[in-house]
């Protein structure tokens, strides 16, 4: 990685050494101290009226089971707050209102919810589609997608990120282990439990370190800082995403939480990782989105969207193999002035624009 010029004694490094704590799930990046054991607790043999099979996946904002809905006769996803913390009142309102932000959401790339319901006095929880596959991230830890198979996860992530943010949705924790790749191929984002309403983003007038939360490594360098953002802290997440999928690496990675969160404050990704057939305008909307002024992000992932789709449509098949996932529905890119300040975004309309021949 090429380092930004800055010196080593800088205030970011002696934030992402004395003062940062995080695993790789979602929790509150906190003061550098080891955080209690959590109580873990065995798999609850029924939710309500859902007959519980096995435990899918828990980090800190809750826990997912396979579950057994007897009255329609199908297996549906069943998210609840950790029982070892279902006491904090705090953690239900995040529960409930991640229920209400995905019920807001209706897109093919973004999990349907069926139902928000409560068992007992004290259990609430939620249930949503059950999607068959595996996590982008197991896949990319087996082998790196590259740009053939990868282009039709991206269109469809970006997709659907753009429909939330549209929306007015910010994720706030877009990563691999985040989207669900399933049998045919189709890509769908998953957790929103942190994520944000547009008028109601972190303000950075309010908010303590204890309260950052997100992923490091995926974060962007204003959400690690606790200041204002805005959608375009998912694009900085998506670039990261979009990286991996294309080189198997992380773009910001490191020994340990304090040397990731200083590369994403001072340190470019490898961009000689990426393969060697990938277009130019595709290097060059990563290296918009992973800008560190969001200032100097593009403003949605329509473009994005467009591009990964026209290359998903015709264009991957003459790097070597076809795509990976179908294509999403049409783009939501908003025009520019033909004067437009990020070359990036002109140079992927004209590779979109020139890519497939046009029909006599």
């Amino acid at each position: 990685m090429k380092s930004l010029s800055a010196p080593p004694s800088s205030p970011p490094r002696r934030a992402a050494t004395a003062f940062f704590h995080a695993t790789t799930s979602t929790t509150p990046l906190m003061p550098s101290v080891p955080p209690a054991p959590r109580r873990r607790v065995a798999c609850p043999k029924q939710v309500g009226r859902y007959r519980i099979e096995r435990e899918l996946g828990r980090g800190g904002m809750g826990v997912v089971y396979v579950g057994i809905d007897p009255e329609l006769e199908r297996r549906v996803a069943v998210k609840m707050v950790p029982p070892d913390v279902d006491t904090d009142p705090r953690a239900r309102r995040r529960l409930e209102r991640e229920a209400k932000l995905l019920a807001s959401l209706k897109h093919p790339n973004i999990a349907t919810i069926h139902s928000l319901e409560e068992a007992g006095a004290r259990v609430r929880f939620f249930t949503l589609e059950l999607i068959e596959g595996e996590d982008l991230g197991t896949l990319i830890a087996r082998q790196a997608l590259g740009f053939a198979q990868g282009v039709g996860v991206l269109s469809e992530v970006a997709a659907g990120l753009a429909f939330a943010h549209q929306s007015g949705v910010i994720h706030c924790d877009l990563k691999p282990a985040n989207v669900v790749v399933d049998g045919r191929g189709h890509s769908t984002l998953l957790d929103f439990g942190i994520a944000r309403v547009v008028d109601a983003v972190h303000t950075g007038t309010s908010i303590g370190l204890s309260s950052i939360t997100g992923t490091p490594g995926y974060m962007s360098p204003e959400q690690l800082a606790g200041r204002a953002f805005d959608a375009k802290t998912d694009i900085w997440a998506f670039g990261c995403l979009a990286y991996e999928v294309l080189t198997g690496a992380r773009a910001f990675g490191g020994i340990g939480v304090a040397e990731v969160l200083e590369a994403t404050l001072r340190v470019q990704p490898d961009w000689g990782r990426l393969p060697a057939q990938l277009p130019s305008a595709v290097r060059e909307l990563l290296e918009g989105c992973l800008q560190k002024d969001p200032g100097q992000r593009p403003d949605n992932l329509g473009a994005a969207a467009a591009l990964f789709q026209r290359l998903g449509a015709g264009g991957a098949a003459a790097h070597g193999a076809a795509p990976l996932c179908h294509v999403c529905g049409p783009s939501t890119a908003a025009r520019r002035p033909a004067e437009s300040p990020k070359p990036w975004l002109d140079r992927a309309r004209s590779f979109v624009a020139n890519a497939i021949p046009r029909r006599a």
